[in-house]
């Protein structure tokens, strides 16, 4: 098998990856070389354009195509201002097929941002946002039940659940313990995703949300 490639990606973050996924889709040979984890296993999976703006402004951005017209406006140097409204947009059509052909759809436009809790419990802003996210949509008003696992480090339910309280929406929390994660070496958001991609783990996890 030949070696010989065109390009040779090093790193499997978000830049890296995209940089392999628009070079195979010009029909370049790519290898791809990393150590590690890429950022796949700590980003949050949504895709953000504007959540802000100015900075400095508490209110979240409802509508980011609108105000990324503002912006670039304001500041014509921008990264936002080179590639235009119609290249970010082309942009996130372009990600949302890939995703959707992985059989992962992202939902969103440049017409509204999704308004989601994020792992703190604060108010984050994005514009596309994974189809097992949006129903916690917190303009929805919906009461909120913040679920952890205790073999899933650094994930903390009652701090989001009291953050969340604390901005008016009502959240409770709840701490599951499951045993048999314990014999996994490190549980991640995407090992425990894996795991919910099984309907009997999730019809025990539901079973044992209920219980409680």
């Amino acid at each position: 098998m030949s070696t010989k490639n065109d390009v040779l990606v090093v790193g499997a973050g978000l830049a890296g990856l995209t940089a392999v996924w628009q070079l195979t889709a010009q029909q370049k040979k790519v290898r791809l070389v990393s150590k590690g984890w890429g950022a796949t296993h700590w980003h949050s999976g949504c895709i953000d354009v504007l959540g802000y703006y100015p900075v400095d402004d508490p209110e979240p951005v409802a509508s980011p195509g609108v105000t990324l017209a503002r912006l670039i406006a304001d500041q014509p140097q921008h990264p936002y201002a080179l590639v235009g409204v119609a290249g970010v947009e082309a942009a996130l059509t372009a990600f949302q097929k890939l995703c959707a052909e992985a059989g992962y759809p992202l939902h969103g436009s440049l017409d509204k941002n999704w308004l989601l809790p994020s792992a703190v419990g604060t108010f984050r802003p994005t514009c596309l946002a994974p189809e097992t996210m949006i129903a916690g949509d917190l303009r929805n008003d919906d009461p909120m039940l913040i679920v952890g696992i205790q073999q899933l480090v650094d994930f903390y339910p009652n701090i989001i659940a009291e953050n969340l309280s604390k901005q008016g929406v009502e959240a409770t929390d709840l701490m599951l313990d499951l045993p048999e994660l314990a014999q996994r070496n490190f549980n991640t958001p995407v090992s425990i995703g894996t795991l919910m991609e099984n309907g009997a783990f999730r019809a025990d996890l539901a079973r044992r949300i209920k219980a409680q």
